[in-house]
Order: structure tokens, then sequence, then C-alpha cells
């Protein structure tokens, strides 16, 4: 016989001779793997990306921001898969976020090298992450946020391992800028750790 569906209710099933995918009572995508000695180990979908070389992460450091001095993110999708993110922006000294879904950019800036979290596999990723772009408009601003000094962080989009993300639209360009505003004669600095992976939108 083949693998069995299990709790149909649940779209559960098997998907491999040790290892079970399926939503548990809270709508969350788990894999439970049968270990050696028959106990269930469970790991979230994105660990699961990880093992399959389907991870990424983009970290950046930007040190001496003047105040009222701005650096800026730029996001960067594909056309062919969707990627689910999570994006976390760290400042020495008080800061604006601004979140700028639809800007004018003239030129990409300088990318961030991708770091897959499985180095076992050399996939790389649609989604590309720069710094520094040339921005001819920003357009209208999203969300924004503020974050406290003293070393403070705010995420956007939850942390990597809670299942709390953002999907980003394919084809498509987001801008992120980061204002010091510590005050006069205080300089920031900034921080960016986004962690991604990418599925094709037919299995969505």
């Amino acid at each position: 016989m083949g693998n069995p569906v299990l709790t149909p209710g649940n779209n559960a099933e098997w998907i491999g001779a040790r290892k079970i995918a399926g939503l548990d009572g809270n709508g969350q995508f788990r894999i439970l793997q049968i270990g050696a000695d028959g106990e269930l180990v469970g790991i979230d979908y994105p660990h699961y990306q990880v093992h399959h070389g389907n991870f990424w992460g983009a970290y950046k450091r930007l040190e001496g921001v003047a105040n009222d001095a701005s650096v800026d993110f730029l996001i960067v999708t594909g056309s062919g898969k969707i990627p689910h993110t999570t994006i976390v922006v760290v400042a020495t000294a008080n800061a604006f976020l601004d979140w700028y879904p639809n800007p004018t950019i003239t030129n990409d800036g300088t990318e961030i090298t991708p770091l897959v979290m499985n180095p076992a596999t050399t996939r790389t990723p649609e989604t590309k992450v720069y710094f520094t772009p040339t921005v001819g408009a920003p357009g209208t601003v999203g969300p924004t946020v503020v974050i406290p000094g003293g070393a403070r962080q705010t995420s956007v989009g939850g942390a990597a391992r809670n299942g709390a993300e953002i999907q980003l639209a394919q084809s498509k360009k987001y801008l992120l800028r980061v204002t010091n505003k510590g005050g006069a004669g205080v300089i920031a600095h900034i921080g960016l750790q986004m962690e991604w992976y990418e599925e094709d939108p037919a299995v969505e």
C-alpha cells in the first residue's frame, strides 16, 4: 500500500518514510518526523525550508548615521516565486522606520549577498535585497514605526520562528527607509535582518 492520508480533515499526510506533514489545531503547517526510537519530532515550516535549502538571510549594518539622516534598503522580488519574509530593523538611537510599497527607483544600489541557511546547498533566491538605492520618488508611505533608542529593535512581520510573516508580491520593489531621530549630535548604528523562503505560487 502507498502512504496513507492521515486525518484528512486536518490535511495531514505522509511525505516520506518517516515524515508527516499537516496543519495543527491552529492552522499552522507542521512537519512531524518519526525518530529512531519511534518518537515524534516536530519542526515548523520555516525550519523545514531550511532543511531543503530554500531559506535565506540578508544582513547589513550601517554605522555612524547622523541625526535626521536616512538609510534606505530595497527589496526586489522575482516573477516566479512568492517570498515569505520576516524583517527586523535595529537602531542604537531613536529612529523612524517607513515602508514604501510603490517607490520609483532609478538604481537598485548595492546588493546584500544572501546567506543560504543550509550550507549543503548552493540554491540562490529570486528575491534580492539592496542598500543605498537611488530613489527617484518614494511614493505613498505604508506602515510607519517608531524604533526606541538604546539598541532595541522593532520587527516587521514578527520573529523568524513563530510563523508570523509578510508575504510579498511578485515582480515588485519595496523601500524601507530608516531615519535617525536621536537628536542633535546623536549618531546611530542601523542594522537590517531579513530572512525568507520562497514558494511556487502553483502550490501556495
